[in-house]
């Protein structure tokens, strides 16, 4: 009890017993144990077991192991010897290997067999922590050895780390302020160049030694102050301690002498800001910025204004195109700051669906670029510019400037991880025009991944979030999908506390544990990931637009996935009237399918014209992106003008037959894309189109290739209600499909092949046409059961 159970300790504790005659040996040379002698020791912890076998250790040997434990956990002869010679300390340096070998043989240190023969270690942490707090010197000493490794001129990181580790926890013992401050300057580039290695938590260490070192000289060294105290600021945003980021820029803001000195310090509050979710305070804190450094901004942008930047933009760019690549380098820091505020403002402005916001800041991004020359913001700006270009419809000119704007990104050699914002961008807002959207998958994750792995965490976020959006839409194995997210959202972005990024994820990750089984009601977004009425609540809260108009899209897929039409309806109503803030973003796809077929059923219960119009003018605009080359935009097409034909047809065979083929050229396409979920629900409308038609034999074949599409795409509640609202579970008696009212199985045969499923429990409807089931398997529904209609040739 006493050891913990730990060996070392045990061997020490026996040692100190043996030291106070508590053990001795018998003549049969078996231990005997002294309760009385013992009974001090018997009642020691660990920490004080320590402290009394140092304090019996010889003086010597005490102090060569207080000097090794300042080197450090691992410690080598050469540096040990150095520092006492240093300390004139001659009878040491002439016994220490003697004295060495003594301290090895009580168990505090050991020879360290992983390096050489003149590298040792400490026997464990908790000796190596005992010995150093019994250092009455530390100080002086960690002064001492951080002076001689910055002698030696070793260049590495490791040393450099090592030099102002030991220097920083030696700054106390430094009194001369010119050596403070020389000793502030080296943090300052120590700090940038551990950067560089995207160690962030090591450089926010240096930078905030150097502000200690410099003790309030703002007055006496207020550039190198002004840099340390800014850089350690950044560190901390990007370690997300925001309480501690913020405190920081305050004491900036209190001391700077010009709005010019603060444009660095309030980016990173705008940053800070957003990720609390203060979205509208980020804004304003930005224009405000902006203006007073004689950036002319309206403050309420209208048409007119934007019409007026795009006329500008258009002007400064003077039709070129890759000359845009060889732009010279940018000088003006400044200006350069200028566009990295308008770059942070923009992770920030389509979060609150401000469009005309927005797009007066992509065009500003975009000209301040190209007035200051190229630098690491440029491939941003042009891929925001892209963005613009999607914004006003220019579809060739967002897929010019994403591909200019990741082209540059290569050209600069941009450090990979850093380049997560430009293909974010790029491939949510400029290449899916032309395209297909299973390309921007492996592009996506990637980027996702490298950001993560150089700490540029909320990039990463971004990229992840597209990443899932494209990844549904193209029907992705849930069952592969769902661990991703579980990942992201529980443990690698649980850091940002205040979740006003998170909400963009967390309706998507839901929608995705419905489908798979994990809500009886598929269609209302409560379980693990989030509940529909507080989420709705905080984002109102927040006015978080682009997690609102997410959550709204889903609701609507999935209400006209399990029926809840006039749910389906509402979202519609309500993502209508603010069209503006997503006709860019790759989801749109998604949005004009389910658009697409809310009217046409309304179209066919009440047959008003203001749906006809729509449909119309819907498929006018799916005509025009099809023609212009966009290959997202064809399956949606494909299956409205299928949809539509079945409103538009004749009872007749030659009829039928066409509204079939209509279907089956849709279904091809989307088989051809790999777009599994698309497949699917083309299926499931030709199924209900047969069955309409009257087509009994087809329309059981389109309904097994339904079921078979998916349970491949890993949606079995979605199998269990296309299994529960079949006419066939309706007929009782029908050989063909039977459903075991309490029974352990459910599965049907046909004339054209079979379909079974093992099961775990019941398949109800009831007479309200709500079901009820357990979770079961999918996966034995095969794909023999996906056979083209017996009239297809």
């Amino acid at each position: 009890k006493k050891t913990r159970g730990l060996p070392l300790w045990a061997l020490h504790y026996i040692d100190v017993l043996k030291d106070e005659g508590a053990i001795s040996t018998d003549s049969g040379s078996k231990l005997v144990f002294d309760s009385h002698r013992g009974s001090a020791t018997a009642c020691c912890g660990i920490d004080d077991l320590l402290e009394k076998k140092l304090d019996r250790l010889d003086p010597n040997v005490r102090r060569v192991l207080q000097i090794a434990s300042v080197i450090g956990f691992e410690f080598d002869k050469e540096m040990l010897s150095s520092v006492i010679a240093k300390k004139a300390n001659h009878h040491l340096l002439s016994q220490m290997d003697n004295l060495l070998n003594i301290a090895s043989s009580k168990r505090f240190i050991r020879p360290c067999r992983a390096r050489k023969n003149d590298v040792y270690c400490f026997a464990h942490d908790h000796v190596h922590v005992a010995v150093h707090a019994m250092t009455p010197d530390a100080n002086q000493l960690h002064l001492l050895v951080g002076r001689l490794i910055r002698d030696r001129r070793e260049d590495s990181v490791v040393s450099m780390c090592t030099t102002f580790s030991q220097v920083n926890m030696g700054s106390t013992a430094i009194k001369s302020r010119q050596e403070r401050v020389e000793v502030a300057k080296m943090n300052l580039e120590a700090g940038k160049r551990v950067m560089d290695l995207y160690a962030y938590v090591v450089a926010g260490g240096m930078f905030s030694a150097g502000v200690r070192m410099l003790d309030g000289g703002w007055d006496t060294n207020y550039a190198l102050s002004l840099e340390l105290h800014t850089l350690w600021a950044d560190m901390l945003r990007i370690d997300q301690d925001l309480d501690g980021c913020e405190n920081i820029i305050e004491e900036i803001k209190k001391r700077t002498k010009k709005p010019a000195d603060a444009l660095k310090v309030n980016c990173i509050l705008i940053d800070v800001l957003g990720t609390r979710g203060k979205f509208n305070e980020a804004m304003q804190v930005g224009w405000s910025i902006l203006r007073e450094n004689k950036e002319r901004l309206p403050s309420r942008p209208n048409a007119t204004h934007v019409t007026v930047e795009v006329a500008k933009t258009k002007r400064l760019l003077n039709g070129r195109g890759e000359q845009l690549l060889s732009l010279s380098p940018a000088k003006d820091d400044r200006e350069m700051l200028i566009q990295n505020i308008y770059d942070t403002m923009l992770i920030y402005a389509p979060l609150r669906a401000d469009e005309k916001q927005t797009f007066l800041l992509l065009l500003r991004a975009m000209q301040s670029c190209v007035r200051s020359g190229v630098s690491f913001l440029s491939p941003q700006a042009f891929a925001s510019f892209g963005l613009a270009q999607a914004i006003l419809g220019n579809d060739d000119e967002a897929f010019r400037f994403g591909k200019l704007a990741m082209d540059l990104c290569q050209n600069m050699n941009r450090a990979e991880g850093r380049e997560a914002p430009v293909v974010t961008t790029a491939y949510t807002a400029c290449f899916h025009w032309r395209e297909c959207i299973t390309k921007s998958l492996n592009p996506l994750w990637n980027s996702y991944k490298s950001g993560l792995a150089v700490g540029e965490t909320k990039n990463a976020f971004f990229a992840v979030q597209s990443y899932f959006m494209a990844a549904f839409q193209a029907g992705v194995n849930l069952d592969e999908l769902e661990p991703k997210m579980r990942e992201c959202c529980k443990k690698t972005f649980s850091r940002y506390k205040d979740g006003s990024l998170l909400m963009l994820a967390l309706p998507l990750w839901q929608a995705v544990m419905n489908l798979m089984g994990g809500s009886d009601s598929p269609h209302i977004l409560i379980g693990e990931a989030l509940n529909q009425i507080q989420f709705v609540k905080e984002v109102v809260a927040t006015e978080n637009q682009e997690a609102m108009v997410s959550f709204r899209l889903l609701r609507m897929q999935l209400s006209y996935m399990f029926g809840a039409y006039d749910t389906c309806h509402e979202n519609l109503d309500a993502m209508e009237q603010n069209m503006k803030a997503f006709e860019w973003n790759h989801s749109v796809y998604e949005f004009w399918l389910f658009q697409g077929l809310i009217y046409l059923r309304k179209i066919k219960h009440n047959k008003k014209r203001k749906h006809c119009v729509k449909i119309k003018k819907l498929l006018k605009k799916l005509e025009s992106l099809v023609a212009n080359g966009n290959p997202n935009a064809q399956p949606v097409l494909l299956l409205l003008q299928a949809e539509q034909s079945v409103l538009d047809h004749t009872p007749s065979d030659k009829a039928n037959a066409k509204v079939l083929q209509a279907f089956e050229k849709a279904i091809d396409h989307t088989r051809n894309c790999r777009l599994t979920k698309m497949e699917a629900l083309c299926c499931e409308r030709a199924w209900e189109a047969c069955r309409e038609m009257g087509e009994e034999e087809s329309a059981e074949s389109y309904l097994r290739r339904s079921i078979a599409l998916n349970a491949r795409w890993g949606a079995k509640a979605k199998v269990e209600y296309l299994v529960a609202n079949s006419d066939s579970t309706k007929k009782t008696g029908d050989s063909r499909f039977s459903v075991s009212g309490g029974g352990s199985s459910c599965q049907r045969s046909t004339g054209g092949g079979s379909c079974q499923r093992s099961t775990g429990g019941s398949c109800q409807r009831s007479t309200g046409g709500s079901y009820q089931r357990s979770v079961r398997s999918a996966s034995s529904y095969n794909e023999d059961s996906m056979a083209s209609p017996p009239w297809c040739p």
